[in-house]
């Protein structure tokens, strides 16, 4: 019996022990949670930016009386306004760029034509496909993590859409080097 009472007393001191460790533990994988659902939640709606963003720029692109820099403006406008309409705080802050490819190289249209042969209209001066890249952020309250110093965690997503036009005539290669769909198509780059 005396036996008894001595083991009770180590369980009491394990579980007083670890109890602590095990709570700070499920607190943490709770925020973590939270924070790789946000980040879930922003990686779409960047997404969707983009892909806003590009269809606007590729649009103000085709008309004459509009100049790169107000096509990409525009374009930045669209993408933040998508972003804000999905209630995002720093929408304003995000980075939107134009990363359509500036020329292709003889290995560009090397790999086109090993891809598709002699098909389509492409040649060293293809026509880029437009593109442009939306980077935002996402500062997130933790709520339990504060305990062990966790006050917020910050995550950040990014994501490239791609505009294949051909509504325009002409083959262009994507500054993925990817291939080509052969249609009206926007490919998103994460």
């Amino acid at each position: 019996m005396g036996r008894h009472r001595d083991d009770a007393g180590v369980v009491a001191v394990w579980v007083a022990l670890t109890l602590p460790i095990l709570l700070a533990a499920a607190a943490f994988a709770i925020d973590l949670a939270n924070v790789s659902s946000v980040s879930n939640r922003l990686s779409g709606d960047v997404e969707a930016a983009a892909q806003a963003g590009v269809v606007s720029l590729d649009y103000n692109r085709s008309l004459s009386r509009v100049s790169d820099a107000q096509a990409l403006a525009t374009a930045r406008g669209v993408a933040v306004q998508s972003l804000t309409q999905n209630e995002w705080a720093n929408a304003s802050s995000a980075i939107v760029s134009d990363v359509t490819a500036s020329g292709q190289d003889n290995n560009d249209y090397k790999d086109y034509r090993d891809y598709y042969g002699e098909r389509g209209n492409y040649s060293s001066n293809t026509t880029p496909c437009t593109a442009i890249k939306v980077t935002s952020g996402q500062t997130i309250n933790t709520y339990f993590a504060k305990i062990i110093g966790f006050n917020a965690l910050t995550t950040n997503r990014s994501a490239t859409a791609i505009f294949h036009n051909y509504d325009r005539g002409q083959d262009c290669l994507s500054p993925t080097n990817s291939k080509d769909f052969g249609d009206n198509s926007i490919e998103i780059v994460n």
